[in-house]
């Protein structure tokens, strides 16, 4: 009879240590999914100057994830930038976060946007925002409405993304 009650209470401790250590978070950050909260972040554009998501108060934003070695990226960006122009006067922001991880990575971007005439915002990622958002492969593009909660995430890059993220855009605009 006592060895029935040892062995339920060590189920039943078990039980609860594993309920608390499921339930228990590294950080009070939500995962980067449609729905949840956009991860704060703070980083440096190519002009070193701070950039953090709590710049852009009540507007939408675009962010995508990208390289300048990334071939996919380049594509996506003729889409971003016509994105960018269309909607820069109706509260929406396009921020490109480069992921390049060389030591002169910020020159790199410079010269690239230069280059390629992106005229959107540009930051360089240290590794927080890439990780913050659980990219795992680029280019990703992230929609978050003015309530800075995810609408939509995009991974990779297709042709004609730029019309359904125009739509996404478009219905948040809508819900004014």
């Amino acid at each position: 009879m006592n060895l029935r009650y040892r062995s339920t209470g060590r189920t039943i401790f078990l039980s609860a240590l594993i309920l608390l250590l499921g339930c228990t978070q590294t950080g009070s950050q939500q995962p980067a999914i449609p729905g949840n909260p956009a991860p704060a972040f703070s980083l440096r554009d190519t002009e070193s100057s701070p950039v953090a998501l709590t710049d852009f108060s009540g507007k939408a934003i675009v962010l995508d994830f990208w390289a300048t070695w990334c071939g996919p990226c380049k594509d996506a960006m003729t889409e971003l930038e016509a994105l960018h122009r269309a909607y820069q006067d109706k509260g929406v922001v396009v921020i490109g976060i480069s992921v390049n991880k060389e030591s002169d990575a910020t020159a790199r971007v410079k010269a690239f946007a230069g280059k390629h005439g992106m005229t959107y915002r540009l930051l360089i990622d240290d590794g927080s925002a890439y990780k913050a958002y659980g990219i795992t492969r680029i280019p990703a593009t992230v929609i978050i409405d003015r309530s800075h909660l995810i609408r939509t995430t995009y991974p990779g890059f297709r042709p004609g993304i730029g019309k359904e993220i125009a739509a996404d855009i478009d219905g948040i605009l809508a819900a004014r």
